[in-house]
Formats: structure tokens, C-alpha cells, sequence
């Protein structure tokens, strides 16, 4: 339990030393706390990647609709279908990600923790709509957002690589295997430096050589 403390201390900081880095190399930009890495925008999500010693540790914060195809809580049967399966994909993580033989990784555990507001009741959303459409017929779209809440997921996985000087890349599998990711900003960090890049598709992470 410790060295599980001690490897999420770790893995903050890491994300925290990395952040700086980009902050250093991009002075045009400012963005504040809450768009760096809490902007809720579907199709996009943020992964980051800490490796020390022969610990590996990837998080995910995305959007719930990236991932279930919706925010709402889960009443029908194809949701609650949806809701499970996806679920019991995330939670094996083994089969997100693809490491080089070498680095013998093997998956340990998978935390999943989702954050934010139910939506609002049918009935309240539908009469705050037709008031919309009776008053303010241009800003339908924006008030339907609105009444709309939002709901995040944060996935965090833990491996074991016996040689992770041999993990030159790493490849996730989360666009092929959940059709709402359009783009992923991911940050990475490890003995070797940091850096952070952006995937459209499934493809591998290069690491520092």
C-alpha cells in the first residue's frame, strides 16, 4: 500500500513537471485552470503516462460520451448494456494498450471514477426548451446545452514492466475500441525526459531514445 502511495505521488508530480515544460516552451498561450485539463469537449480527452523504476502508470480523463455515447444516467436496458460492456473493457486494461515484448509489462489494477451533475429532469429540460424555442428561437441550442450536465470519467491503470528501459513506445487502442475519440493530448514523463504530443488515431507514442 506504501509503494502504491508513494508511485501516485510520484505520478503527480511527474504531470506536474511535465506541465511546466509545456507551459516553458509555449509562452502565447495562457490557459487558465479549468482549460487546461477541464475544458469538457466531446471527441477530445487527455492521457498521461508516468514510468519510474518498473512502474507504469497511464490515466485517462475524458468525457463519459467518448466513451458510453452518452451522459445521461443509465435507465434503459441498451444503456445499461452499453454502460457494462464499456466498463469491463476499461477495466481490462491489458487490452488498451500494446507494449513492446521486451518491457514485459503486465496490468495490475484499473481505477475508474467518474465526476459531475446528473442532467436535468425530462420534464424540467423539455418545458425550458419549448419556453426557448417561444422566446428565444436563435439560442435553442445554447439553452438545450445548458440544461444538459456533463459528466466526466477518470480511468487510472497500473502495470509492471520488468525492463522498462526496453518500453520505447507505447500504443493505445482506445479509438478502435470506443468510436467517440476524435483526438487524444497526451503528456508523458519518465527518467528519460518528457514531452507531449496528439493522437488522432491509434498509433504508438514515441518515447525519448
Amino acid at each position: 500500500m506504501l509503494m502504491f502511495s508513494l508511485r501516485v505521488v510520484l505520478f503527480v508530480s511527474c504531470l506536474a513537471l511535465a506541465s511546466l515544460s509545456q507551459a516553458q516552451t509555449d509562452q502565447t498561450e495562457q490557459p487558465s485552470e479549468h482549460e487546461e485539463h477541464g475544458a469538457h469537449e466531446h471527441g477530445t480527452a487527455h492521457l498521461s503516462i508516468a514510468i519510474a523504476d518498473q512502474a507504469l502508470e497511464i490515466h485517462l480523463d475524458s468525457p463519459a460520451a467518448n466513451i458510453f455515447g452518452f451522459e445521461h444516467e443509465a435507465h434503459s436496458e441498451a444503456d445499461k448494456k452499453t454502460l457494462a460492456e464499456a466498463s469491463a473493457q476499461l477495466a481490462a486494461g491489458a487490452d488498451l494498450f500494446a507494449f513492446e515484448p521486451a518491457a514485459a509489462c503486465k496490468f495490475k489494477t484499473a481505477e475508474i471514477k467518474t465526476e459531475g451533475a446528473e442532467p436535468a429532469d425530462h420534464d424540467e429540460h423539455e418545458a425550458a426548451t419549448q419556453q426557448t424555442e417561444t422566446t428565444k428561437p436563435t439560442t435553442h441550442q445554447h439553452q438545450t446545452e445548458t440544461n444538459e450536465a456533463h459528466q466526466d470519467l477518470q480511468v487510472t491503470w497500473l502495470f509492471t514492466c520488468e525492463q522498462t528501459d526496453a518500453l520505447k513506445t507505447i500504443t493505445p487502442t482506445l479509438f478502435s475500441r470506443f468510436s467517440g475519440f476524435k483526438n487524444l493530448k497526451v503528456e508523458w514523463v519518465s527518467a528519460k525526459g518528457a514531452s507531449a504530443t496528439q493522437l488522432v488515431k491509434d498509433e504508438p507514442i514515441q518515447f525519448a531514445p
